[in-house]
């Protein structure tokens, strides 16, 4: 099939502070899972009608960061129930590479 390309403001994900509860990474944590929580939201609204409880696997991994206010660019794939996908951070980097969605048939 032919890869469906997105583009996505983040611009509406709340700042994230720089405390992390002693994590160290300065909000990398909580901007890597809201990255990923867009495009897995997108993935499931197009492929899978918005049913999340379809989904019985997700993974990807995560490259460059995102800053925000930004904007990421989502291309994904379908192939029978999996759907490969890729984020790109507004410089055109990798965000998440080897993306994958499990059960959106």
């Amino acid at each position: 099939s032919c890869p469906s390309l997105l583009v996505l403001p983040l611009a509406n994900i709340h700042e994230v502070s720089g405390d992390c509860g002693g994590s160290g990474h300065g909000g990398r944590d909580e901007m890597r899972a809201a990255t990923l929580a867009l495009a897995v939201s997108r993935i499931v609204d197009r492929y899978a009608d918005g049913e999340v409880e379809r989904v019985v696997r997700l993974g990807g991994r995560f490259s460059a960061m995102v800053l925000m206010p930004s904007t990421i660019t989502l291309e994904s794939r379908r192939d029978g129930d999996v759907v490969s996908y890729r984020v790109m951070n507004a410089e055109g980097a990798l965000a998440i590479s080897h993306g994958f969605v499990v059960g959106v048939s």
